[in-house]
């Protein structure tokens, strides 16, 4: 016997429970089968979404290493591709660095720190999330674009909303919520605006 939460109010019960005696809900065992994520078997479908994850790390890398080249190209044309103005006072050239690099030079820096900081947070938060819902594999991805597929059968994308809604394919509806904090996935069933969270 073990502690389970009930689908309506969230309390804490007994898996052994027939109804929840804080709200009242029939509890069927047969209706809550979620499992961690860790602890199911992966098919194959799924590793395809994370060599997807794993391609986007890796395009996010390249583009704040463009940025960085970038930097590092200014820097040395302002220190090599010097204006020449000559002083008859003094009869001397003094080498000046050209207007253009002071206007690149704040642009490349202010690129590669935002470029930085994305690749950062997205290596934190972009994950790959696999739940047994059911029987069923639910599988939450939290990449460029948020999706929500279930069995390889995507139910739901955003870029921007962090809920996303599904089906299973014994009718029950499902929604997670993306954390944008650390890429953190609550699953649980019930439509929009009716979600029971479980975990």
């Amino acid at each position: 016997m073990s502690l389970i939460k009930c689908p309506e109010c969230n309390k804490e019960i007994s898996s052994a429970a027939k109804a929840c005696p804080h709200c009242g809900y029939p509890i069927n065992n047969n209706d809550i089968k979620t499992n961690d994520f860790s602890n199911i078997g992966q098919p194959q479908w799924v590793n395809e979404w994370k060599k997807k994850l794993r391609f986007e790390k890796i395009i996010l890398f390249f583009i704040f290493l463009a940025f960085l080249v970038f930097e590092i190209i200014v820097i040395i044309l302002m220190n090599t591709d010097l204006e020449a103005v000559y002083y008859s006072y003094s009869q001397e050239w003094v080498y000046y660095t050209k207007d253009v690099y002071f206007v690149l030079m704040p642009i490349a820096s202010m690129l590669l720190l935002l470029s930085f900081s994305f690749w950062v947070a997205f290596l934190i938060t972009s994950k790959v999330r696999v739940r047994n819902c059911d029987g069923y594999t639910v599988l939450v991805y939290n990449g460029f674009k948020g999706y929500l597929s279930v069995e390889n059968k995507i139910h739901d994308s955003s870029f921007f909303n962090r809920h996303l809604y599904g089906k299973l394919p014994n009718g029950k509806n499902v929604w997670v919520e993306i954390s944008v904090f650390d890429g953190s996935v609550k699953i649980g069933f019930g439509s929009e605006g009716n979600e029971h969270q479980i975990i």
